[in-house]
């Protein structure tokens, strides 16, 4: 049985773990609950004085954290860039202009150089700006359309 105070996140998450039709038990989820505020208990004594809220705020942060991450994982999809879902087609191909090795090897060289050379190092790159930011206009639409669905 879960804590009373944990009784809250319990209800909270079993009907979606149902509704996702994740392999979650009811005992396996008061489990997880119980577990992870023995966890957040064990934790907080650890903490130093002054701590910033009560072990009873502090447990109910950690369980939440725990199970929303549990469920977090098991429904999350992940995808390619070269085959992303329907909503992800212009981000995708924003993503794919400039692959993330590219980008931080653009960052490491503008930010290592001294203030004064920045600019012509950017210039150097020959980053086609236009394209840039039409593409990050798609994306912006696309997320837009997204968040009205």
């Amino acid at each position: 049985m879960v804590d009373d105070d944990l009784q809250h996140i319990f209800d909270e998450y079993f009907p979606q773990y149902k509704k996702e039709e994740l392999d979650m038990t009811p005992q396996n989820l008061e489990r997880m609950i119980g577990i992870a505020a023995h966890n957040a208990r064990v934790h907080y004594r650890t903490l130093s004085e002054p701590r910033s809220c009560s072990a009873e705020i502090y447990t109910r942060i950690w369980v939440r954290d725990t199970v929303s991450l549990d469920f977090t994982k098991k429904t999350i999809k992940s995808f390619t860039l070269s085959n992303p879902p329907p909503h992800w087609i212009k981000t995708a191909h924003f993503l794919k202009m400039y692959s993330e090795e590219s980008q931080s090897d653009f960052r490491e060289k503008i930010y290592n150089a001294p203030r004064k050379e920045r600019e012509s190092i950017w210039n150097n790159f020959k980053i086609p700006l236009d394209e840039i930011g039409k593409r990050f206009q798609d994306v912006i639409q696309e997320r837009n359309l997204q968040a009205n669905e």
